[in-house]
């Protein structure tokens, strides 16, 4: 199992994910909407602004 940071490109953290398999940058954003409380990510990339996010393994 490995440990996700997801951060904006700013470098405000918006969540964290844990997964055995290496997720994609869609997978993130998906894990990002959801536990900002939105049902898909498209809805909450433009409610929060949010244009590209970046993440870092942590370890």
């Amino acid at each position: 199992m490995m440990t996700y940071a997801i951060f904006t490109t700013a470098g405000t953290m918006l969540a964290r994910l844990t997964t055995a398999t290496p997720p994609t940058l869609e997978q993130m954003a998906d894990h990002c909407a959801a536990v900002q409380g939105f049902a898909d990510r498209d809805e909450w990339m433009v409610a929060a602004r949010i244009d590209q996010i970046a993440y870092a393994p942590v370890h």
